[in-house]
This record gives C-alpha cells, structure tokens and sequence, in this order.
C-alpha cells in the first residue's frame, strides 16, 4: 500500500511534513507530488497551466506505484483526485478527500465557490496577476481559518502564487466519478472562518454521495493543525 497526498492551492507537497513521518512510522509507503506550478515547481507557473495538467500528473504517478493506492486530496485537489479516481479506479484503494471540492461532472472549482469568492479571485487576478495569477497574501490565511501565530508563519513563508485558470478548468468525470470506491471525507469543523460554509457544503454533498464523513476540530488546514488526527484516519482507511 501507498498513500499518495495531494496539495491544495498555494501550497506543495511542504503541507504534509507533520504528517508524512507518522504514516512512515506505522510502516507506510507516502509520496507527497508537488503539483506543476506548486512549491518548489513555482517556476512551471503560467496562464496555459489548468486542471488537466496537475490531473495527468497525479494519474502517472498513481500508475507508476507499485501495489494498490489510497489516494487523498486536501481543497483544491479534491478536483484532482476525483479525476484520476474516474480514470484509474482499480489502481486505488480507497479515496480520501481533507476538506476539498467534491466535484460533479462539467464543474470547476470556481464554480462550487460562493459567488463572493468567486468575484474576488477575479478581480485579484485582474488587479494584481496580470488576469490570471493569484498571488498569496495573509488573508489566505484568514479565510482558512488558520490562527497559531507560529502555523502563520510557516506557512505564508511557504506559499506560491496560484493560477486563476486552474479554478476555472471544468472536470470530466465521463464514468460517474468516485465510483465504488471506498470514501472518507475529513471535515474542518472549527470556529467560524470564511472557507467554512463552502466545505461544509462539499462535505454534505460527499456524504449524501456515500461517502464517510468525520468531522476534526480544525480549520481549512487541517493537515497542519491536527496532524496527528489526519495520519490516525488515513491509516485506519488504509488498514480497511
């Protein structure tokens, strides 16, 4: 068995350092992919760069590995991960998505964003991306509901710019999505923060879909925050 664990927006496979020891620990394989454009991959960022590209990439990887999968995505790559699930669902073994998008067929991640959202990534983009990169700021932070001065810093020194365009790239799940997979959708359930409602949404739809659905105590990034309680629930849905 491999975990595989997919970054959300603004941040790279850096995001799971807390995590990853503790899985290996408990004698599993890990692999944390930085996505193109990601990271230390920063470079590989521009305009052309979409969804597609950061899917195809996972896909490889995911049939590269040796042995079945669990493959699990945090936010924006709940996109990601649903896609290659789509596409490779007998190369995996379960599904686990950390407050992500859990996204329907012909949908963006822009898309399942409250209008609110939507219209600030736009014009953030228009005023300070040259109409599509979306550079990091400390009201990310805010609006994922991370507060730990010493979280902050280590992640905003961390963070990359994003592109616009990711966001907007529809989803093709042409053989109905997740399928028959097994399915566990990791909440945030903390204190009231900006990104909140909308994952809450994405958890209500993951559950009404059949997936399991457990709540933490956390913000947006939860992988940060409760890292301990992230690794126990990737490793019990290993072991099922």
């Amino acid at each position: 068995m491999t975990i595989v664990l997919v970054h959300g927006a603004w941040q790279g496979g850096w995001c799971w350092e807390r995590v990853v020891p503790l899985l290996e620990k408990a004698g599993q394989e890990v692999r944390t992919p930085t996505l193109s454009g990601c990271g230390e991959r920063a470079g590989e960022l521009s305009p052309q760069l979409t969804l597609d590209d950061h899917i195809r990439e996972i896909a490889e990887l995911v049939d590269q590995v040796d042995g079945p999968v669990l493959l699990a995505g945090h936010s924006y790559s709940g996109m990601v991960v649903s896609a290659v699930a789509d596409a490779l669902p007998d190369r995996l073994s379960a599904l686990v998505l950390l407050d992500s998008f859990y996204p329907r067929d012909g949908e963006s991640a822009l898309s399942l964003m409250p209008p609110p959202f939507q219209e600030s990534f736009r014009s953030r983009a228009a005023a300070e991306g040259d109409g599509w990169r979306l550079p990091p700021n400390d009201g990310l932070l805010d609006v994922w509901g991370l507060h730990d001065p010493a979280d902050r810093q280590w992640v905003r020194e961390r963070l990359t710019d994003w592109s616009l365009p990711c966001f907007e790239t529809p989803v093709r799940l042409p053989n109905g999505g997740r399928g028959g997979l097994p399915r566990l959708f990791i909440s945030a359930a903390g204190e009231g923060y900006p990104a909140k409602a909308a994952f809450a949404a994405m958890a209500a739809r993951a559950r009404d879909d059949g997936s399991r659905v457990v709540e933490l105590p956390t913000g947006h990034d939860m992988m940060i925050e409760a890292p301990a309680e992230v690794a126990q629930m990737l490793l019990e849905t290993a072991a099922a």
